[in-house]
Formats: structure tokens, C-alpha cells, sequence
């Protein structure tokens, strides 16, 4: 893209690319807004160097990255999920914000180089066995739930930041039939 997208890009069909599926590193002049509602994205969304482009994901699959790297960190991603669950196995990278809505995200990806991860009021953020968060500052509302996939041997996603706001619950999720024994460790440098 060389020039402005006026709008918005809405997606609810298949976008697929072989470098990337949606490419606004080259948008001039206005941050572009991308929405997912369902369908899929196959390959990275590239965010623009220059402008403060919002990612709004409600619905889909994604195999991809969406990589904010080139700019100065200030994209967005909401997962606006309106009480349904969404899957998201790709990574973020160089974003400001990711902000998680009511619903249910279940993270397998991660989450790197990000200002900040926000989990709203009445929405359960569920890290699968591999997810790795790492923003500076997570925050999580006082009736939000951080869940942790755990598998047999104990091992479940993580979350590391410099600043923590923890309220709400903290819960371990195992398939049926399955025993795990998992440590959460608060370390303060």
C-alpha cells in the first residue's frame, strides 16, 4: 500500500500471502484500522512504521504475525470477543497496547515487545502450554481470570512483565483425566 486506505479493512473471507497477507508498512498520511471477524488470515499483518494503526480482532483463525516493529510502538490489537472465545496461536510484536474485551482469549502464541497487556472486566485470558507474554506492564481487572493451560508434566504458558497489576482469579485448565502440579512464582527484582 503507498497511499492511504480510506476506511477501514474488514475481513471475513481467507487473506493469505506468501511474505504477508495484509501489508500497510508503506501507509502515508493516516493510521489504518483493520478488522477480523471471522474467516482467516494465512501469513503476517505488517503494521505501518508511521502511524498508530489499530488491529480489532472479534473472530477467525490467524497463522501468522501481526508485527508493529517497524513504528515506535504505538499500534493496537483489542480482542473484542462480546462474550464468545477466540483462539489466537500467532505472535504480536511491537505493539502499545494489546487490549483484551469480555470473552475468552485463549493465547498459544506470544506476546513480545509491548507496552502493555490489558485484560478487561469479565474476560478469562487462558495461556496454552507454549504462550509467552511478555509486555512491560500486565493488568488485569478485578473479575478477570488468568488461566493457565497445564499439561501432565506441569508445564503451562507465562507471563512476564516489569509491572504487574494482578486482581481477579488465577486458574489452572487440564484435559480431562489429566493431573498436573504447577508453582507460580512471584518474583520482585
Amino acid at each position: 500500500v503507498g497511499t492511504p486506505i480510506p476506511g477501514e479493512i474488514w475481513n471475513s473471507g481467507v487473506i493469505s500471502g506468501v511474505h504477508s497477507a495484509i501489508d500497510v508498512d508503506n501507509g502515508l498520511g493516516a493510521p489504518t484500522v483493520i478488522n477480523l471477524t471471522g474467516g482467516a488470515v494465512y501469513g503476517d499483518i505488517l503494521l505501518s512504521g508511521t502511524e498508530s494503526d489499530v488491529v480489532n480482532i472479534s473472530g477467525g483463525d490467524m497463522d501468522g504475525t501481526i508485527d508493529g516493529t517497524k513504528g515506535a510502538r504505538d499500534d493496537t490489537v483489542n480482542f473484542i470477543m462480546s462474550g464468545n472465545t477466540v483462539t489466537f496461536g500467532g505472535d504480536i510484536l511491537g505493539v502499545d497496547l494489546v487490549f483484551v474485551d469480555p470473552g475468552t482469549l485463549v493465547l498459544t502464541g506470544g506476546i513480545y515487545d509491548t507496552n502493555s497487556l490489558e485484560v478487561d472486566a469479565a474476560t478469562r485470558l487462558v495461556l496454552g502450554e507454549t504462550a509467552d507474554a511478555n509486555p512491560d506492564t500486565y493488568r488485569q481487572h478485578r473479575t478477570a481470570t488468568l488461566g493457565f493451560i497445564a499439561d501432565p508434566k506441569g508445564r503451562h504458558g507465562q507471563i512476564t512483565a516489569d509491572t504487574v497489576k494482578l486482581a481477579g482469579n488465577l486458574q489452572i485448565v487440564l484435559d480431562p483425566g489429566e493431573q498436573a502440579t504447577c508453582t507460580f512464582t512471584n518474583t520482585v527484582p
